[in-house]
């Protein structure tokens, strides 16, 4: 039995001083692991700054290219617009349509729209052709009732008087 015991006390003693070099072992591997990954942190955070001193103007010239897109198509929005409102078979009086054209007139198309300058123009020329088209139809359309409700007023004119006489 003693023996038996003093044979588990020294298998106990190799197996604590096992543990004790494993620990010792891993702790250099730890400490080399800790080190490589710090100086990882470290240029990691170098390339991070080189990124974004070239990120954020080019994101600051992205958004400033978006805007100026957008104003630009804004012109050319607001010049469909009168478009489609002469086209939405709506029925207009002459004074409605001169208003659309008036409006559409003073859509400023100038060289600011750079690129989009060319199709401003041309739907912007289009449109006010439509539009002038469109008013000479309503003014004849609006000439020819009024014709009508004259020549309507004077038959019932002319009826009310033989009835009178009547």
């Amino acid at each position: 039995m003693e023996e038996a015991k003093a044979h588990v006390r020294g298998v106990k003693k190799v197996r604590t001083a096992l543990e004790k070099s494993r620990k010792a072992a891993k702790a250099n591997a730890l400490e080399y692991g800790r080190a490589v990954d710090a100086q990882a942190k470290e240029i990691e955070n170098q390339i991070e700054e080189l990124i974004l001193v070239h990120e954020l103007p080019i994101k600051e010239i992205e958004e400033a290219e978006l805007a100026r897109i957008n104003a630009h198509e804004a012109v050319i929005s607001d010049i469909l617009e009168r478009h489609e409102q002469m086209n939405d078979g709506a029925p207009r009086t002459s004074e409605q349509v001169q208003s659309l054209i008036d409006d559409l007139e003073n859509i400023p198309v100038t060289s600011d729209l750079e690129e989009f300058q060319e199709e401003a123009v041309e739907l912007k020329s289009i449109t006010l052709s439509n539009l002038k088209a469109y008013l000479e139809r309503t003014q004849h359309q609006e000439e020819k009732d009024a014709k009508l409700a004259k020549l309507e007023a004077e038959a019932e004119a002319g009826r009310q008087a033989i009835a009178n006489a009547e």
